[in-house]
C-alpha cells in the first residue's frame, strides 16, 4: 500500500465518520429550536421536559427517512448518514420515552408501547426504524458473520 493510497482509505473513513456522526450533531442543535411552534397553529409552551428530546427524535427520523430515500451501495457515505441518523433516532426516541416514564409509566413491547393505565397501542418507531436499518444493512451483517466463521 503506498502513502496515497493510506492517505485515501484516511480521507474516506473519515467522510464515514462524519456521515455517522452529523445527524447526532444536527439533531442536537435543533433540541434549542421551538420547531413545535413552526408546526402548531397554536403556541406550544415547551415546559416539559420530553419536548426537547421530541424535537431532536423528530429532526433524526426526518433525516433518516430523507437518507433512506438517498442512499446507495455506490454512495456508501449516504448510507452511514442513513445508520446515523437511524442510530440518533432511537437514542432520542428512548431518551424521550424516559422521560414520560418519570411522570406516567411505559411499558415496551414488540414493535408497540403503552403509556400509563389505558394507553392505546402506540407504534414504537425506535424499533421499525431499528429493524429496517438492520435489514439494509443485511450485506454487511451477514459478511461480518462469515468471516467470523
Amino acid at each position: 500500500m503506498t502513502g496515497l493510497d493510506a492517505g485515501e482509505n484516511l480521507n474516506e473513513e473519515l467522510v464515514y465518520t462524519l456521515a455517522i456522526l452529523a445527524p447526532g450533531i444536527i439533531s442536537s442543535i435543533f433540541v434549542f429550536i421551538p420547531i413545535e411552534n413552526y408546526l402548531s397553529a397554536y403556541i406550544v409552551p415547551s415546559t416539559f421536559i420530553w419536548y426537547r428530546l421530541w424535537r431532536a427524535a423528530l429532526i433524526a427520523l426526518l433525516l433518516w427517512i430523507v437518507s433512506g430515500f438517498i442512499y446507495s451501495e455506490k454512495r456508501y457515505s449516504w448510507k452511514m448518514f442513513f445508520l446515523g441518523s437511524a442510530v440518533t433516532f432511537m437514542v432520542f426516541h428512548y431518551w424521550f420515552l424516559w422521560s414520560i416514564n418519570m411522570v406516567r409509566p411505559v411499558r415496551l413491547y414488540p414493535l408497540f408501547y403503552f403509556v400509563g393505565d389505558n394507553s392505546p397501542y402506540v407504534l414504537d418507531m425506535g424499533q421499525v426504524v431499528g429493524l429496517i436499518t438492520l435489514y439494509a444493512f443485511r450485506g454487511e451483517i451477514l459478511g461480518s458473520l462469515k468471516n467470523r466463521r
